[in-house]
């Protein structure tokens, strides 16, 4: 087998797959939404707490602290620790997904300057051809693939993503059922499509 493939990397077509399902949404994301809403719902119900121990302090029971008044501020306290751990896992997520950006824009750049972009299958190897850079990458050191009518995404020690609308009109067929044939051996995720 020997099969060359032309790729025009169409910067729209990586997006899609990139930020699809809220992916780089600091608030929509997956990795922060989860820690987002607990931090929302954690600082509401301790503001909670705080109006009703000033209004409950307030009320004038002969001036003396009463055990529910001591009981939400005991409540206070803890809903501030577990506020501020909420908040600093929110941030420590969107930081993760910041520098993912980052990197992902990058890629992206790269890929807008790039004039030549090919991918050459044989029995052994995948050769990827950018400009005058040639990667090789061996079939038996893919570990995790995932192949679908949208795109093929391969890790091995780098992570490749070929979205569908980049191959030749027609031939992403051809291109993944020859890439399924050869990655049997990677974990991969079914076909969802």
């Amino acid at each position: 087998m020997n099969l060359e493939f032309e790729i025009s990397p169409t910067i729209e077509a990586y997006e899609e797959i990139f930020f699809a399902k809220g992916q780089g949404h600091y608030f929509k994301s997956p990795k922060t939404k989860g820690f987002f809403f607990k931090f929302l719902a954690s600082l509401a119900i301790t503001i909670s707490i705080t109006v009703i121990s000033f209004g409950i302090g307030n009320l004038g029971f002969d001036d003396s602290p009463t055990m529910l008044l001591i009981f939400l501020m005991i409540l206070f306290c803890i809903g501030q620790i577990v506020t501020i751990i909420f908040f600093l896992g929110f941030v420590q997520k969107a930081l993760e997904i910041r520098a993912w950006k980052k990197q992902i824009n990058e890629y992206l750049q790269r890929l807008k300057t790039t004039k030549i972009h090919k991918i050459i299958l044989t029995d052994s190897f995948m050769t990827i051809l950018q400009d005058d850079h040639e990667k090789i990458l061996n079939w038996s050191g893919i570990i995790k693939a995932e192949v679908n009518n949208q795109y093929i995404s391969l890790v091995s020690q780098d992570h490749l993503l070929i979205p569908s609308k980049c191959i030749e009109q027609g031939r992403y067929t051809e291109f993944k059922n020859a890439v399924s044939e050869k990655i049997k051996h990677a974990v991969t995720k079914p076909d969802q499509h």
